[in-house]
């Protein structure tokens, strides 16, 4: 089968080759599925398969916008009622109604040909794996992005399955929180370094589009100055050509550009696509962590599915980047390999690399004494992983798989060493992986009831640094407070300090405070509060402080209602957080952010690390630059992010903090 794998890879064409061949490859993630025949290679003997994990990108689809085909449009029918219109422009124009009328005000619809793909793929996976489905255990658990076109792939994909085996059942599950692993994206740094080095490869590269006039006008000068810009007549021209296909249209608008061009920005994508989402020399250490809930997710499922019989497959149908980054982090052979920006175009050709309706397959086989074995199918080719010997041919160890790929989620826990602060205070600065990333953690934490903690506000003429803010107070360890106007130095959230409302929480901050922590000279707790009642519900207190979101209740993680698609969420930043334990202590908690050294935290991995180091109840702070923990004698033991330098001299000025005393 290796042999097999080898000769299917070394024997593609080049790309010029390759996109002459069929020119609509060049839409890289736009082109439709290309099936082939498959082999399927005989599990070793003894082993049967039991359990089949499945992935699939949603299948082909409408684009998002034509807005640069109205623009496409609007230039052709002007050179129409101009009457300067060449046969071939005619028959541009012609092909732009045709690819308008297909979105026809439905972004990113799911097409025929998409649900087609879909149940194709189901029939195929049938004929390959049909025991799995059809012996023992018929419960299939399906989960999908909240996205309609992949819900409508899964909905063809399991109509299929069900129209073929008697008897399955399902489960279906979506929403924000399995949005937020499914749809994992690039980090925002990472996304502008990756728009810099092609910003640079387009300014040397791009070919001169001049020679797209001739064709098209019968005035080429004319023609020029009503497209105004070469370059994006040319880009706008090359996007109604790559979606043509995919939207059931039989036409091929590629025939209208120069060779080079096409080439030219399928090169263009091909890279956008992999030092983004792929597993490159530049970003891959910065992506390929951002992958791994999906892969954890996929990982726990199967254990659990295979010691307990919970299900006989797992179906998820999401989206492409995911794809790119799964197949990176399990290092699968051609798809997942290290590459650098410059050998992309010749090394990562394929045109099955990355296509509507890309999907991945993990299928399990076990023998009589239990054991199991995996192997891992992407796009219909059976893959080898790298770095890791299979058992025979394609079938790896279970148990190596999991050592290799499913770390503990605990693991950064058992990296904590409390220290003596003194005071009765402790403190740990902890770096270590976690979340696939590097992340420095610092947290001090108390005895409640040996301790006082206040809220100190300052006017906006005496904002200063937490450490300078702790000092002047008095205090043996701060942690910056809540959120804030950084022009004006004005609180946006509820303060109380000294039984003095100093701040109200303003409507720009009711997307993430959702909560409050409140203290009565000995303790203090954590509520759930909408703004307009904190005032009411801070009552009796000294000491209040609005702000968000509560990450911890009762030990238990509280993300169901966050945002997947708010960057203040889903990127990673320094954070600012204080908690309790069930044991009477207090924790203060700071991860530093947008460092190699600490690379920063979700709110969700925010709320994990939070539990880790021992809190039940937390409340997330402000954070960013702000993100500030001092503790006397030490000084600031986190490394404050608003100097841009891993030095820990980067305070940045604050109105509020809140103090040990």
């Amino acid at each position: 089968m290796l042999l097999s794998v080898l000769l299917t890879l070394s024997m593609l064409p080049g790309p010029q080759q390759m996109l002459r061949e069929d020119p609509n490859r060049a839409g890289v993630n736009t082109h439709i599925y290309e099936f082939i025949d498959e082999t399927v290679t005989p599990a070793p003997k003894g082993y049967k398969p039991v359990y089949l994990s499945h992935y699939a990108r949603h299948g082909s689809r409408n684009d998002f916008s034509p807005n640069g085909y109205d623009y496409v449009m609007e230039v052709l029918k002007q050179a129409e009622r101009e009457g300067i219109l060449t046969q071939e422009g005619k028959e541009l124009l012609d092909e732009a109604r045709q690819v308008i009328a297909a979105w026809d005000g439905r972004p990113g619809h799911l097409t025929r040909r998409g649900a087609w793909e879909h149940q194709e793929q189901a029939r195929r996976i049938l004929k390959a794996y049909g025991d799995v489905f059809k012996k023992g255990n018929k419960k299939v658990r399906v989960e999908v992005s909240i996205v309609p076109r992949s819900i409508l792939s899964g909905t063809a994909f399991t109509n299929e399955l069900s129209s073929s085996v008697k008897g399955l059942s399902y489960t279906f599950d979506s929403g924000e929180r399995i949005q937020r692993y499914m749809d994992n994206k690039a980090d925002p740094v990472h996304k502008k370094a990756a728009d810099k080095m092609l910003d640079i490869f387009k300014k040397k590269n791009e070919p001169d589009g001049n020679a797209i006039y001739e064709r098209l006008f019968t005035d080429p000068e004319r023609g020029k100055k009503l497209s105004i810009s070469s370059s994006r007549f040319n880009k706008y021209i090359f996007a109604l050509a790559r979606t043509a296909q995919a939207s059931d249209l039989d036409i091929n608008i590629f025939r209208h550009l120069s060779e080079e061009t096409v080439y030219f920005w399928w090169e263009y994508y091909l890279r956008d696509l992999y030092i983004k989402h792929g597993n490159s020399v530049e970003f891959g250490q910065v992506r390929m962590p951002r992958a791994e809930p999906m892969v954890r997710d996929i990982l726990e499922k199967a254990d659990d599915a295979l010691n307990n019989g919970t299900v006989c497959a797992d179906l998820k149908f999401g989206h492409d980047y995911p794809s790119m980054a799964a197949a990176g982090y399990f290092g699968l052979e051609e798809v997942g390999a290290r590459l650098s920006f410059d050998e992309i175009p010749e090394k990562w050709a394929n045109p099955r690399n990355i296509p509507l309706g890309t999907n991945l397959q993990l299928v399990f086989y076990r023998n009589g004494k239990g054991n199991v074995l995996v192997k891992f199918v992407y796009n219909g080719i059976e893959r080898h992983l790298e770095g890791l010997q299979p058992v025979e041919s394609v079938f790896y160890d279970w148990e190596q798989v999991k050592a290799r790929f499913l770390r503990d989620p605990n693991a950064f826990a058992d990296q904590v060493e409390w220290k003596d602060g003194g005071n009765g205070l402790q403190y740990a600065v902890t770096q270590a992986p976690a979340f696939g990333a590097m992340q420095t953690v610092s947290v001090i934490r108390f005895k409640a009831d040996e301790h006082r903690l206040d809220v100190v506000d300052a006017p906006a003429e005496n904002s200063d640094s937490t450490s300078a803010l702790a000092q002047k107070a008095g205090a043996l360890a701060a942690i910056n407070g809540s959120y804030f106007n950084m022009k004006t130095l004005v609180p946006t959230t509820f303060v109380k300090d000294s039984n003095k409302v100093k701040g109200m929480t303003t409507p720009d901050e009711l997307f993430r405070v959702d909560g409050m922590f409140v203290y009565d000279g000995k303790w203090m707790r954590i509520l759930r509060s909408a703004p307009e009642k904190c005032e009411k519900y801070a009552r009796g207190y000294d000491e209040a402080l609005a702000a968000g979101p509560i990450l911890l209740s009762d030990g238990r993680e509280i993300i169901c209602n966050w945002p997947s698609n708010d960057t203040f969420y889903t990127r990673r930043h320094p954070r600012s957080v204080i908690g309790t334990d069930d044991n009477g202590y207090i924790y203060l908690m700071v991860i530093d952010g947008r460092f190699k050294e600490g690379i920063g935290a979700t709110i969700e991995e925010t709320a994990k690390l939070a539990r880790m180091v021992g809190m039940t109840e937390a409340l997330n702070l402000d954070g960013g630059g702000s993100a500030t923990l001092w503790i006397e004698g030490p000084g600031v033991i986190n490394h404050p992010y608003d100097n841009k330098k891993y030095d820990g001299y980067g305070q940045r000025v604050v109105p509020n903090v809140v103090v040990v005393k």
